[in-house]
C-alpha cells in the first residue's frame, strides 16, 4: 500500500489514536495469516479448512 492509500484507510475507519491502528491493523494480518495458514493446511490434510475463527487469545471461537 502506498502512502496515501494508507491515509485513505485510517481516514476511511475514522481512527483517531495510535492505539485504533495498531488494533486495526492487528484484525487485519490475524485475519490474513489465518486464510493463508488454511489455505496451506487445507491440502496436506486433504479436506476442507472448518470455518472456525481464531479469536485475539489464540482460542477458536
Amino acid at each position: 500500500m502506498s502512502k496515501e492509500q494508507i491515509k485513505q484507510w485510517i481516514k476511511e475507519k475514522n481512527m483517531k489514536s495510535v492505539d485504533a491502528v495498531k488494533s486495526a491493523l492487528k484484525e487485519l494480518f490475524a485475519e490474513t495469516i489465518q486464510e493463508m495458514l488454511e489455505g496451506e493446511i487445507s491440502p496436506l490434510l486433504g479436506m476442507p479448512s472448518m470455518s472456525r475463527k481464531i479469536s485475539g487469545d489464540g482460542l477458536a471461537d
